[in-house]
Parts: structure tokens; C-alpha cells; sequence
């Protein structure tokens, strides 16, 4: 009986003492900041180099790595990762743009580890300044002969060479100030060129899908190129590399001709095959997937986006009439549909926040958003064939069949005027960094 009670004794001890056993102590992740160094200094727009080491005891649910504002506030971009092991090595390119208006810094790069117990924070200074844009000349697209495009390029002093020669008329063109890049879309054979300015080689070339093998459209944003083709998609590619980020899905019957691109979205205006009604369809800049339909008889010259993804500002036609609009994206809807005293409208131009620049078949105007006032800045006899506004010099070139015009702004002075001898289809201003 005296064995029993001793051993009794004996594992109450051992019971009493196991459960009085401490836990384990919490051990947050370890962060490494490789790559921005603290207080790395970056010209915008430009890319970032980010390589960070996450070491954790336990799973981790993300990783979140920012660029904020003093506030800590991610207004230059954030990103989440999520490990499949609690080693990770973080290591991308991420782009930034332009610094957002009313943001002067400083700034912070920060990175939030989540492991399910609690989110650990490290921080590093960074600097940012928005790099100066100055104009390096224009491209002139003529048509020397049938399917063929001579490329001309005017540099600041308007002295012409020839940039390239390419075969099959030219549907559209965009350039790239940021990677030196002149992007050019031809029909008949349809193909898209990538071609660098400083060796005037080209850089990349693609074609479009079968079964409609034409382009329509391009639009350069960021480091990223919007391409829209008669294959009833979209496609997002890298200006550099040409590879593909993102492809909208099939729309069938519906033909992209016009895009917008704002924070988070990009809006195709598509028009239906077999119908006068068109389609604006909004996708995710992140995976292309379709977000917002609004139905309309609104043919698109350009969409402005205004307010981080707030909506569009709409210059197009309507039953051969000029009109402006806004389209709210969140809301789906649109408002303040102005009717323009100005024929068709051709090609536009933003002056300033509140202030655009309309071209009609031969004859510029002003047009205020807030008042709705238009007011005619010229009027020419010959057909416009192409209009861009040199901002950071306060210019308007003006393409006609066989010139170019180059006005002062506002006062509307011609400066130059440059003859062609083959008909003229396009220009493009050139920028750089």
C-alpha cells in the first residue's frame, strides 16, 4: 500500500511540473533589406531594384512590400507576396511613375511580414525626384507608294534623316521617352515594330492572331505597351521585351479601336461588328480580366482618366457630332454629356487640368471641362491629318496632306512650316529623360 501512495506522490510531482513547463518564446521574423539601399536616390519614372530576406520559425500568410509617404501611405505602389516557404528571397524589378501630385516627401520603403501571430514591420528611407522631360524632335510618317511607309525623323533644330523604311501602310503609332522605344502598327503585312532611336535598329517585331490579323490601336503607358487588334482582344506588353503581361479575354464580334489606362484599369472602346452600338469594357491592369461593361452608340477618340480610378474623361462622336463626356467607373455611368460646336472630332490634346485641345477636319479648338466653353483657336483650308502638342515647349504641329505646321501657344504664331513631298499619314513627338 506504501508503494502505491509513493509512486502516486511521485507522477503528481511530475504532472505538476510538466504543466508548469514555459512556452516556447515568440521569435519574430528576421527581415533583410538587400536592394534599395537606405536612402537610395531614384529619378522618376524609373525602376526600383527590391530584393529582400524573410527567414520565419513559422508559415507566413504575406509579405507586403510598399513605397509610401511619410504618412505610410503606399502612394508609389505596394505589393503582396505570398511564400510557400517561411525562407524566402524576394527579388523583382518594380516600376515607378511619375510622383503623384502633392507629394514632395520623404519617402519610406517598408516591408510587413505576416506569420498568423503578428505583423512585423521594417523600414528604410528612400528618396525620390520626378526626372525632366525635354523634347528631342518628331517622327513623320509619309506614304512614299502603295503599302509602303517612309519614316522620317526631325530633330530639335528640324533637320530631317530617314529614320527606316517598312512595308505596308501605317495603322498607328506611340513612342516610349522612357526606354528611347518608337512602337509602329502596319497593315497589309500587319505587323507591330519596336524600334530603338539611338542605333535605329529594331528592337522587337510581333504579329497579331489569326483569325482577324489587324491592329487598331496603341497606347504607351508607364514601362508597359496597350495593344489592341481585330482579334477582339487587348494585349499588355513589356516596352522593352515586347513579352506579354496580360491578354484580355475574347469579346466576340467586338473590335478595340481607342484605350484608357488609369491607376488599377484600362477601358477598351469597342465597337460591335454587326452594329452601330459599341461597348466600353474595363479590365484589371493585373491579370486583364474583364471588371465593368457600359453599352453606348459613343465613338471614343480619347479617354483622359482623372482621379486615380475614378473614371474617364470622354472626347468622341455621337451620330457624326462632337461630344464630351465623363464616365464614372465605379458607378458605371456617364454624365455631363456636352454636345461640341465642332465637326467630327479627329485628334485631342490635354493643355492642362481643366483646359483640351480638339481637332475637327480643319479646325482647332479650346475646350474648357469645368465652364463647358469652347472657344475656335484656328481654322485652316486643308484637311487636318494629324495634331500632337508639344507641352513642355508650348507648340501645336498641325500634319496636312503635304506640310507640317508648327504654332506657338497660345498666341497661335507660326514658328515653321515644313513641306513634304510624299502624302503625310502621322507625326510623333519624341521626349526624353
Amino acid at each position: 500500500m506504501r508503494t502505491i501512495v509513493v509512486i502516486s506522490v511521485a507522477l503528481f510531482w511530475l504532472v505538476s511540473l510538466s504543466g508548469c513547463k514555459k512556452d516556447e518564446p515568440y521569435l519574430p521574423p528576421e527581415i533583410k533589406i538587400i536592394s534599395p539601399e537606405s536612402n537610395a536616390f531614384y529619378k522618376l519614372p524609373g525602376t526600383v531594384r527590391v530584393r529582400v530576406h524573410v527567414k520565419s520559425h513559422t508559415p507566413l500568410n504575406y509579405i507586403r512590400i510598399s513605397f509610401n509617404n511619410k504618412e505610410l501611405i503606399p502612394v508609389l505602389g505596394q505589393k503582396f507576396i505570398y511564400p510557400s516557404a517561411p525562407d524566402t528571397l524576394i527579388d523583382y524589378d518594380e516600376f515607378i511613375g511619375n510622383i503623384p501630385p502633392g507629394e514632395t516627401g520623404p519617402f519610406i520603403f517598408q516591408v510587413a511580414v505576416d506569420d498568423g501571430k503578428q505583423v512585423t514591420r521594417v523600414f528604410s528611407d528612400i528618396h525620390f525626384e520626378d526626372a525632366e522631360m525635354h523634347y528631342k524632335g518628331f517622327y513623320l510618317f509619309t506614304r512614299p507608294g502603295i503599302n509602303d511607309t517612309r519614316i522620317d525623323y526631325y530633330d530639335s533644330t528640324n533637320t530631317a534623316s530617314l529614320f527606316a523604311n517598312l512595308d505596308g501602310e501605317l495603322v498607328y503609332s506611340a513612342s516610349s521617352s522612357l526606354y528611347d522605344l518608337l512602337f509602329v502598327t502596319t497593315s497589309i503585312p500587319s505587323r507591330l515594330y519596336a524600334y530603338q532611336f539611338e542605333d535605329q535598329e529594331l528592337q522587337w517585331t510581333q504579329t497579331p492572331e489569326q483569325p482577324y490579323p489587324e491592329y487598331t490601336f496603341l497606347k504607351t503607358s508607364e514601362n508597359l505597351l496597350y495593344v489592341a487588334a481585330e482579334n477582339e482582344r487587348i494585349s499588355v506588353m513589356f516596352q522593352q521585351s515586347g513579352y506579354q503581361k496580360v491578354t484580355t479575354g475574347l469579346l466576340f464580334d467586338s473590335i478595340p479601336e481607342r484605350i484608357g489606362v488609369n491607376e488599377d484599369f484600362f477601358t477598351g472602346d469597342f465597337r460591335l461588328r454587326n452594329s452601330t452600338q459599341r461597348a466600353w469594357v474595363t479590365f484589371y491592369k493585373t491579370t486583364g480580366y474583364a471588371y465593368r461593361q457600359f453599352s453606348t452608340f459613343i465613338h471614343v477618340t480619347d479617354f483622359y482618366p482623372f482621379t486615380g480610378n475614378s473614371g474617364f474623361y470622354v472626347f468622341g462622336n455621337l451620330s457624326g457630332k462632337a461630344i464630351f463626356g465623363i464616365y464614372h467607373l465605379e458607378g458605371n455611368f456617364l454624365s455631363e454629356e456636352t454636345p461640341l460646336p465642332a465637326g467630327e472630332i479627329t485628334h485631342t490634346a490635354r493643355l492642362d487640368y481643366r483646359l483640351f485641345l480638339i481637332a475637327d477636319e480643319n479646325a482647332l479648338y479650346r475646350f474648357d471641362i469645368v465652364t463647358k466653353m469652347t472657344m475656335k483657336v484656328k481654322q485652316f483650308d486643308e484637311e487636318i491629318v494629324d495634331m500632337e502638342l508639344d507641352g513642355v515647349n508650348n507648340r501645336i504641329f498641325v500634319a496636312f496632306k503635304n506640310k507640317v505646321m508648327i504654332f506657338a501657344y497660345p498666341n497661335m504664331e507660326l514658328l515653321n512650316e515644313l513641306p513634304s513631298e510624299a502624302p503625310v499619314k502621322a507625326i510623333e513627338l519624341k521626349y526624353y529623360y
